[in-house]
């Protein structure tokens, strides 16, 4: 209501004319409000069916350990020189060479021990 006297005191309507254009600007001024609360209620609507179809922290955590559960099962079921390969590789961030001197193998065995381990991970995790 405000807005509308504001609106309508900036005119300086007569007093004869104030009834029907107070009417009018009150009513625009509504139409206005709801115009717009539409707007904001069908974006945050889509934001909320955005969200919503992602998973939570909590089941994304649970998803993750899943995987690592089945990445260390997938590990212990390798011969060990393959799942040392991949460790240094992996977590150590060693060379081909560095571990194939390491481990007294050529590069390109080395190279395949490691790629032995990825592709059965890989199929683990798949399922």
């Amino acid at each position: 209501m405000q807005e509308s006297w504001l609106r309508w005191h900036a005119r300086n309507y007569g007093q004869a004319e104030a009834r029907p254009i107070f009417r009018r600007i009150v009513s625009n001024l509504a139409k206005d409000w709801r115009r717009s609360r539409r707007a904001e209620f069908g974006a945050l609507s889509e934001i909320y069916a955005m969200y919503s179809n992602t998973q939570s922290a909590e089941a994304a955590v649970i998803a993750r350990s899943d995987e690592l559960a089945l990445v260390v099962r997938t590990l212990e079921r390798m011969p060990r020189r393959h799942v040392r390969a991949f460790r240094m590789r992996t977590l150590d961030g060693r060379t081909y060479k560095q571990i194939a001197d390491r481990l007294g193998l050529s590069v390109s065995h080395t190279h395949k021990l490691i790629e032995q381990v990825m592709v059965e991970v890989g199929l683990a995790l798949e399922g």
